[in-house]
């Protein structure tokens, strides 16, 4: 279960990178990503986030033909 309280981390306001937001957070942050194309593969490895962007056409994770995301080691 995701806390019910956390901090809000801005990309990218806040961290440069979605992968530098998800290594800076804590289980139950939010993770708002700005609208733009983020060429990033991305890990989240034990944490329980939630990941949001600016919406359909508007905010494209390219994985460079890698796995957009890959999700280790998390309850949730």
């Amino acid at each position: 279960m995701i806390p019910l309280s956390g901090t809000t981390i801005n990309v990218p306001g806040d961290n440069l990178t979605i992968q530098e937001a998800i290594d800076a957070a804590s289980d139950g942050d939010t993770i708002l990503i700005a609208p733009g194309t983020y060429a990033e593969a991305l890990t989240i490895n034990g944490k329980l986030l939630v990941l949001r962007g600016a919406g359909i056409g508007s905010t494209t994770i390219d994985g460079n033909g890698s796995h957009v995301i890959e999700i280790d080691h998390s309850s949730g």
